[in-house]
């Protein structure tokens, strides 16, 4: 037989065939697409597949989708999820504990949620417990204020990861909350896991009542956070920052961002316990400057010791930040 190219077209897959002589090499045989479920209210997922966001879907002051079964990827499809209720400004953000736009249940894995698509007015826009998943380019946000010193926005979360939970946020946008990305006493659980925030922008994330942060880090373990952008977050109120390390985070790379222009730190680890973190190459300027209270970088209430690169891009420093990681007129 002579060298040529055979190609099948079947109703289902293509084959791309190369007949050598008598040998046949496949060379590529795609996967027919899956029919995705269609989800066109709040609820339970409760069985694998591929789901998707048929069009806008309005919550009244309840926890709207809720995951409750691994293997799960559900496309929000440029759609809108919203809350409506007693909270801040007409919204689900309460004090306490409030309605969650998107919750993934625990001890899952292959669950995926993926944008675009937008989550918007809930007390916690996206949670994942002690799961494996993938976050990828939601919109989450919520009512808008015009001034970080009037803003009385309760503890609203954006993004919230806990427990043992190997997640991947990459490209979201998170604003207009009192905590942007929240991950609490999360721990890496290795092996295949991906636990990293990638490529996501914090911003605008403000209360007067609230300590409020682009990213924060609260007692977790073994994650990276790479190239994310934070800004407008915080309002000057205690230990704000934008992206914050605290209540023993520990083993955690902190390289590539931007955390700039923040009414607080640009990057703080801050605790007894806080240590064995690497904070390398990021850029931090032109937040807020007190001394001995506010810096672009901080190590400070008994955080340490922790690795600060001098190649971070930085102009002040307060605490035990090693003199001359940040220099005047960098940037």
């Amino acid at each position: 037989m002579n060298a040529g190219v055979e190609c099948t077209l079947r109703r289902t897959s293509l084959v791309l065939a190369i007949v050598v002589g008598d040998a046949v090499t496949l060379l590529a045989a795609p996967q027919p697409v899956l029919d995705r479920i269609p989800v066109s209210s709040c609820g339970a997922i409760t069985a694998p597949g591929a789901y998707e966001v048929t069009g806008p879907i309005t919550s009244t002051f309840a926890t709207c989708i809720t995951i409750t079964a691994s293997g799960v990827t559900l496309f929000l499809n440029d759609q809108v999820i919203s809350c409506v209720g007693p909270g801040f400004l007409a919204s689900c953000q309460v004090f306490g504990p409030g309605p969650i736009g998107i919750d993934v249940g625990s001890g899952l894995t292959d669950v995926a949620v993926m944008g675009r698509g937008t989550v918007t007015g809930f007390d916690t826009g996206i949670r994942v417990s002690s799961s494996n998943a993938l976050i990828k380019r939601v919109w989450v946000t919520g009512p808008l204020c015009l001034s970080p010193f009037t803003c009385a926005r309760p503890d609203a979360v954006g993004i919230e990861v806990n427990g043992t939970s190997g997640v991947n946020l990459l490209r979201n946008s998170v604003d207009n909350q009192a905590d942007g990305i929240h991950l609490d006493d999360v721990t890496c659980p290795g092996g295949s896991a991906s636990c990293v925030v990638n490529g996501n922008a914090s911003h605008h994330n403000f209360s007067l009542p609230i300590p409020c942060h682009g990213i924060t880090l609260n007692g977790t373990t073994g994650y990276t956070l790479t190239r994310n952008v934070t800004f407008n977050n915080g309002e000057n109120g205690f230990e704000n920052a934008g992206i914050y390390l605290v209540n023993g985070a520990t083993g955690n790379t902190i390289t590539n961002n931007d955390s700039s222009n923040n009414l607080g730190f640009g990057i703080a680890a801050s605790g007894i316990g806080t240590s064995g973190n690497n904070i390398v190459n990021n850029v931090a300027l032109f937040n807020t400057s007190i001394p001995g209270v506010y810096a672009d970088l901080g190590e400070v209430s008994g955080a340490g010791p922790n690795t600060w690169n001098d190649n971070n891009t930085c102009q002040t420093e307060t605490g035990t930040v090693p003199p001359g990681v940040c220099n005047p007129g960098e940037g």
